[in-house]
């Protein structure tokens, strides 16, 4: 199966994540997180957009080196790459 790497971008929040999603084209999601910013980074971001990929039949992973959502990521079983 392949995997659809999305890059968010420094201004980019949950409604605009979740319509990058809506364009998806794999099963497979690979969110990259931008070198500098502090986006999605509360808990309920991240259970939204694990809901909203789980409800259109979807994985997700996440690449970031923000501490706080590896934390979040991991606590809701979300694989998480630095």
């Amino acid at each position: 199966m392949k995997t659809q790497i999305l890059h968010l971008e420094e201004h980019d929040d949950l409604i605009s994540t979740r319509d990058k999603l809506g364009w998806r084209q794999t099963g497979r999601i690979l969110l990259v997180w931008p070198k500098s910013g502090r986006i999605l980074r509360r808990q309920y971001d991240l259970i939204m957009l694990q809901r909203h990929t789980n409800q259109h039949g979807a994985q997700l992973a996440l690449v970031t080196g923000d501490l706080l959502v590896r934390f979040n990521a991991r606590l809701l079983g979300i694989p998480v790459f630095a």
